[in-house]
């Protein structure tokens, strides 16, 4: 009996070894860089400018800045939102609130004298498809600046309302 247990532990344990493998080297086939990031880009957004690892585009009519840092695994989509010198001291706590339960993957950050829409995601694995819904969303976060301050028609949790 327990030659038929250590057996089957034997089989089982090779099995997850192979899925393991396998699913380990379908990861490495499909991991974004900055050559396939570009080419997706291209297709989903007017490219303005370009160099390595950085890309201003016109996306839905707004400027999107993408930067990536390959060495450290990193990728960040921004837009401009406002100055920060005419955000009105009072929209400090709406900001907050709708990086709670609004702005759901992206946020709103200051830097350099502006207000941003930002999304931060490492870069390698990073699909398609999260690339493309980020862009959506940041989009959107810096659209809906001074009226609903949300990057999707989804509200998570609903906040102190």
């Amino acid at each position: 009996m327990s030659r038929i247990i250590s057996k089957y532990c034997c089989l089982g344990i090779m099995s997850l070894l192979v899925y393991s493998l396998a699913a380990n080297a379908q990861e490495q086939d499909h991991m974004m860089d900055n050559k396939q990031l570009g080419l997706l880009i291209g297709k989903t957004a007017e490219i303005k400018k370009e160099s390595p690892g950085y890309w201003e585009v016109k996306y839905k009519d707004w400027l999107l800045l993408i930067i990536t840092d390959e060495k450290n695994n990193r990728m960040r989509i921004i837009a401009p939102v406002a100055e920060e010198k005419d955000v009105k001291k009072t929209e400090f706590k709406t900001l907050l609130e709708a990086n709670f339960d609004r702005a759901l993957d992206v946020k709103y950050a200051f830097s350099n004298g502006y207000l941003w829409s930002v999304f931060a995601h490492p870069l390698k694995v990073l699909t398609d498809e999260e690339f493309i819904d980020a862009m959506d969303q940041v989009f959107m976060l810096a659209a809906t600046y001074g009226s609903t301050y949300q990057s999707t028609n989804m509200i998570f949790g609903g906040g102190d309302k």
